[in-house]
């Protein structure tokens, strides 16, 4: 029971579902979850920060072929592009179009 005045921060934990209780086959919680939000809650337990790491790909990925554009634009313009700095921004643009495609959801 909560003492009158101030709640301890920990007095929700005492009244929500864990993890494990949510992976349980028959739910024992006391709160009983609408079963799309309890599929939801299963589905981030499993992927945590899915939308946000994909988030972070795409950003990165967009960035590495927006260098990429810049230096093909300036080798045509005759510019000397030092290679290192091509292989480096192929790497990163691959790398992050890798990771965008691996992070995807499975079904």
């Amino acid at each position: 029971m909560p003492v009158s005045g101030i709640e301890p921060l920990t007095y929700w934990l005492r009244i929500s579902c864990s993890t494990p209780e949510l992976h349980r086959q028959f739910n024992n919680c006391t709160v009983n979850l609408d079963p799309k939000i309890r599929k939801r809650l299963l589905q981030e337990s499993r992927n945590p920060f899915r939308g946000l790491r994909r988030i972070i790909w795409i950003a990165l990925s967009a960035s590495a072929g927006m260098g990429l554009l810049i230096m093909g634009i300036r080798s045509i313009s005759g510019e000397i592009v030092p290679m290192n700095d091509v292989a480096i921004q192929l790497i990163a643009f691959f790398a992050f179009s890798t990771f965008i495609f691996l992070d995807r959801t499975k079904s």
